[in-house]
C-alpha cells in the first residue's frame, strides 16, 4: 500500500510515536487545544532528536519547515507539560515519552500553549453537600487549588443561596473544621476530584474545639448528652462552669441536677474506656491529650 508525505507510518515496538497538533491559541477561550491531531512516527535510533521530531510535526501539519515553533507537552490537566528544545537533543534525553501528545505552538512572543497548560495543574472539580441536606446529591466547584478556603466557600455559598458567615468546611464530615480560612486549597490537600463537607454553623476560631459530652450515671454506663464549643486554652474549671450554664438550660436536665459547677466531675474518655478525673486547675489542652474537634469527655 502506497503511503503519501505525512502519513502515518508503521512503528516497531520501540519506535518513537507522538500524537502532534496545532496550538488554536487564547482566542478561542473554551477550548485552545488543538482541533485535528495527527500521528507521527521518529524511527529509533541516532537520529531520534528534537529536531527530527520537530520537522515531521511541521510537514504533518501543513506548516513551512521554517517556522518557529515550540513543542509542548501536554500532559493530562497540565501535569508534566514542558518545552522541547534543542534539536540536537535525541527524545531519549528530552523528557518526552512515547505516544505523549506534542503542541505545536507558533504563537509570538511567550508560549502560550506552555502557559496554558501549566495552570491546568492548578485547577480542580470540587465536590461539596449542601449543608442543610448533607446526603443530597453532591455539588461542583470548578475550582483552582490556589484560592484560599474563604474564597472557595465563598463561592460555594453562592451556588448553594446560603450566607457564607454562617457556613463552614471540613475534609469529610467526621474530621475536624477547617479553621484557617487563609489556607490554599492545596495546603489542606485538596486536588481534582476531592470532596469538600460543607457544615452548619459559623467556623470556629484558631484553638477553639467542639467537645462531644456524654453523662456517666453509676450503674448505667453513659449516654450523649451535649456538645459544646471551647477555647483549649480554658481550665477544666472554667470547662465545668461552661457545662453548669449548658445543663441548666436544657429542656430536662439530668436526674439530681442542682446547677452546682462544683459537684461535676470530668473524665476523658476514649471509645469505651474512661479515664480519671481532670484536675480543675489544668488547661483543657494538656489534660485532654489528642484535643481536636469531636473530642468525646465525660
Amino acid at each position: 500500500e502506497a503511503r503519501g508525505q505525512g502519513e502515518e507510518e508503521f512503528a516497531e515496538h520501540d519506535d518513537w510515536t507522538f500524537r502532534v497538533g496545532r496550538w488554536e491559541g487564547i482566542a478561542n477561550e473554551q477550548d485552545p487545544t488543538p482541533l485535528r491531531w495527527e500521528r507521527v512516527t521518529i524511527r529509533r535510533g541516532t537520529g531520534a532528536t528534537v529536531g527530527a521530531l520537530r520537522h515531521k510535526a511541521l510537514a504533518v501539519l501543513g506548516m513551512p519547515q521554517e517556522s518557529s515553533v515550540a513543542l509542548v507537552i501536554c500532559g493530562e490537566r497540565g501535569q508534566g507539560c514542558k518545552t522541547l528544545g534543542g534539536d540536537n537533543v535525541l527524545l531519549e534525553a528530552s523528557g518526552a515519552t512515547r505516544g505523549a501528545e506534542i503542541v505545536v505552538d507558533d504563537s509570538d512572543g511567550t508560549c502560550q500553549a506552555l502557559e496554558f497548560f501549566q495552570s491546568l495543574q492548578s485547577k480542580a472539580d470540587v465536590s461539596f453537600n449542601h449543608p442543610a441536606r448533607p446526603d443530597s446529591s453532591p455539588f461542583s466547584l470548578h475550582a483552582d487549588v490556589r484560592w484560599t478556603l474563604n474564597f472557595a466557600k465563598c463561592q460555594m455559598a453562592e451556588m448553594l443561596g446560603v450566607d457564607a458567615e454562617n457556613i463552614h468546611l471540613r475534609r469529610s464530615a467526621r474530621t475536624p473544621q477547617l479553621k484557617d480560612e487563609s489556607a490554599t486549597l492545596a495546603s489542606v490537600g485538596v486536588s481534582h476530584g476531592s470532596t469538600l463537607f460543607v457544615g452548619q454553623g459559623a467556623p470556629r476560631g484558631e484553638g477553639q474545639v467542639l467537645l462531644k459530652v456524654f453523662l456517666g450515671t453509676e450503674g448505667a454506663g453513659v449516654k450523649s448528652l451535649v456538645q459544646l464549643t471551647v477555647d483549649e486554652k480554658d481550665t477544666v474549671a472554667e470547662l465545668k462552669q461552661l457545662l453548669s450554664v449548658r445543663l441548666s438550660k436544657l429542656k430536662e436536665s439530668p436526674h439530681g441536677w442542682t446547677g452546682d459547677a462544683s459537684l461535676i466531675r470530668v473524665r476523658d474518655k476514649k471509645g469505651k474506656e474512661i479515664g480519671k478525673a481532670l484536675c480543675d486547675d489544668s488547661a483543657l489542652k494538656k489534660a485532654l491529650p489528642r484535643l481536636t474537634d469531636g473530642k468525646e469527655i465525660v
